[in-house]
């Protein structure tokens, strides 16, 4: 494959060996805790992060204060949730450049001062094989330098070392150890800048956003990119477990949630339906007599709520019903003769759902009711 120029590719982002990651510490709850120290400021007491996911009125207040704060430049409570990371295989360069380039963190890091750098601890990227060549001849070349060095410095360094220490110049192998340090220490400049590391590494919340944002804006280095998502996706995957071993009831019992009880809300359930279908069949009565399949519902609705008085004396009924409401147009001389089709009403058989479930009083039944009889349907407006 030709390429412009007749150079040959750069690098395709990987490295040998891999960087590791590790997230070793971290907060439980670290959104949690950063709005609860946002709303400190402004609350009466210490609120507690648990306070802040409480219910379904507390987690949206602290959504919306984590949105408002962020926007409003207010990052200062995000630094209050920190993470401890262990990253090997890890450059020099990454360290001095990237890493500690940045405020708020703490590095404790491996020392090139008192531990010795051996041959082919490098960094090396994924190169085409003539670049490859000729990177590894270079950092070969400069750790044999380092040794070459130490070897070197060794006897200038003892006798510094002694010069200032001189009674321990009568125990020079005791001592030994300390003065490869010292030449260690002056040689560790000629190591390339891809010389392998590891560390602990902690930064808070806003220096890990300010990573990740840097790594996705400016030309940043592909082992930059490479160590910070493995960093982020650490975090996110410590959240997921996190939410995957908490008890979902324990969860909601420490955030004061209580056993719903469904015993009222299954009579409520009950009594709808059985509301419903009466509603229904008294439907099927009213619907043909008022005659208008448009409005039927809402009136004969209107009229199971009026309320009124009935009255009968001896073979005669009287209907006085007052409308919570107004009646649709056109809607009143009709409901006016409803009992001129009274006895359309009583040759039609009762629905299932009215009939009485008891047993009727003995004696003798009553008469029906005949349109003569039903004197006096009033429906006044309020």
């Amino acid at each position: 494959m030709s390429h412009a120029g007749g150079r040959e590719p750069v690098s395709d982002g990987s490295f040998s060996p891999r960087p590791r990651v590790r997230l070793v510490g971290a907060f439980a709850e670290p959104f949690n805790t950063a709005i609860a120290a946002a709303r400190t400021c402004y609350a009466s007491r210490l609120i507690a992060p648990e306070d802040v996911a409480r219910d379904e009125a507390a987690r949206a207040q602290r959504d919306a204060i984590a949105r408002s704060t962020y926007a409003a430049g207010h990052h200062t409570i995000w630094q209050h949730a920190t993470f401890e990371f262990a990253l090997e295989n890890v450059s020099r360069q990454l360290i001095w450049s990237f890493l500690h380039a940045h405020p708020f963190y703490n590095s404790e890091q491996v020392s090139q001062r008192y531990v010795t750098v051996q041959a082919g601890a490098v960094l090396t990227p994924s190169l085409p094989p003539r670049a490859r060549a000729r990177y590894t001849r270079a950092v070969e070349m400069q750790v044999t330098a380092y040794q070459r060095l130490v070897e070197l410095l060794l006897e200038p360094a003892r006798q510094a070392y002694f010069a200032l220490f001189p009674a321990r110049a009568k125990q020079p192998e005791k001592y030994r150890s300390a003065v490869v340090k010292k030449a260690q220490e002056i040689a560790r400049y000629t190591l390339p800048v891809g010389t392998l590391a590891y560390l602990y590494h902690t930064v808070n919340g806003l220096t890990l956003h300010r990573y990740h944002r840097l790594c996705n804006m400016l030309d940043a280095p592909g082992e930059a990119r490479a160590v910070v998502s493995a960093m982020v996706e650490a975090v996110r995957a410590q959240r997921d477990a996190a939410l995957r071993d908490t008890s979902r009831l324990e969860l909601l019992i420490r955030q004061n949630y209580r056993q719903l009880d469904t015993r009222c809300k299954e009579l409520m359930d009950a009594l709808k339906i059985t509301a419903r279908n009466v509603f229904r069949r008294l439907l099927e009565v009213f619907r043909p007599l008022y005659d208008n399949y448009r409005d039927d519902h809402l009136l004969l609705r209107l009229l199971t709520r009026c309320s009124g008085i009935v009255r009968r004396r001896g073979q005669t009924i009287r209907y006085r019903a007052v409308a919570q409401g107004s009646l649709p147009p056109g809607a009143a001389p009709r409901v006016r003769h409803l009992p001129e089709h009274h006895d359309r009403l009583h040759q039609r058989p009762l629905p299932r759902a009215l009939r009485p479930r008891r047993d009727p009083p003995a004696g003798p039944a009553p008469s029906p009711l005949t349109p003569a009889q039903v004197r006096e349907f009033n429906l006044p407006y309020p």
